[in-house]
């Protein structure tokens, strides 16, 4: 099983074995945590996307390879496995034994759109 390992500065390096996100998704997250009710699979729960529609599109920087890219957008997801959050997939290429990572950027659409995802 291949493995992340994740740092920031002024902050202890982690590994993880699944997704690294940031963006919509770590809100969705932590909505998702704080919350005692239970959510439907591939679902946030309670009131989660009704508190996410305020959410504006960001600046993003990816570097992948020494080739940088920014946008304008919602997320940006390192994925090791296909599923991510209260499983949804994300990924549908990402294998967790290929020693790969598949890096995905969810740029500005409509925010219907991403809504719909959760």
């Amino acid at each position: 099983m291949d493995l992340i390992a994740v740092s920031a500065a002024g902050q202890a390096e982690i590994t993880v074995a699944g997704s690294v996100y940031a963006g919509l998704p770590s809100v969705a997250g932590e909505i998702a945590n704080r919350t005692r009710l239970a959510a439907r699979p591939g679902r946030l729960p309670g009131g989660g996307p009704a508190r996410l529609a305020g959410w504006a599109p960001t600046s993003f920087r990816v570097e992948v390879g020494g080739q940088a890219r920014e946008f304008a957008g919602y997320a940006v997801v390192v994925a090791n496995s296909a599923y991510f959050g209260a499983g949804m997939k994300v990924a549908p290429l990402a294998e967790i034994d290929d020693g790969l990572l598949d890096v995905l950027v969810m740029t500005q659409a409509p925010r219907l759109a991403f809504l719909r995802c959760c």
